[in-house]
């Protein structure tokens, strides 16, 4: 509230200042938003259920690494709620490696495979087929403006035209 009656009182005294909010701020944000729709927040909660038990238990991260030679389930950090929609992405790209790993012998003779965690992470790897359509609907809807967030998060910053030509792009996708 002060925030903004601050402004306010900038915004009378200089008339000629130009407000600009940061377009990777933007549209971390606009991923955050479109991260609680429930069709996606469903998706997103099983995806992290899936890695979040890979990565917990190291045993089944070494089995993991085994089955995936030495590539990554979860994307480094771009923002905060782009890395959700990359591990996404990594987890589609990966899953007939994440499948074979969870009928593998060595999967099956494991603890962890008796483990109630263990069978409900199998469960959704295997048998939920819904899971993989959200997750394929999933990155349809937002690829275009992780691109974007790409474009604008670079080391190199671009013309504000190109800013403006990638977001009208990604609405039309």
């Amino acid at each position: 509230m002060m925030l903004q009656i601050l402004l306010q009182q900038i915004e009378e005294k200089r008339t000629k200042l130009f407000w600009s909010p940061c377009a990777t701020h933007w549209l971390d944000l606009i991923l955050e938003d479109i991260g609680q729709l429930s069709v996606f927040y469903n998706t997103i909660a099983k995806a992290k259920r899936v890695t979040t038990f890979i990565y917990r238990h190291p045993w089944v991260l070494n089995l993991f690494r085994k089955f995936f030679k030495g590539k990554k389930l979860a994307r480094s950090k771009i923002t905060r709620f782009a890395t959700t929609f990359l591990t996404l992405q990594c987890i589609v790209h990966q899953k007939n490696a994440l499948r074979a790993m969870f009928v593998s012998e060595e999967w099956t003779t494991s603890t962890y495979a008796s483990k109630n965690e263990g069978k409900q992470v199998l469960s959704i790897v295997l048998c939920d087929d819904r899971f993989w359509k959200s997750i394929q609907y999933c990155l349809k809807c937002v690829t275009p403006l992780v691109k974007v967030l790409r474009l604008v998060d670079g080391d190199s910053k671009p013309a504000l035209t190109y800013i403006y030509e990638a977001m009208d792009r990604a609405k039309n996708k």
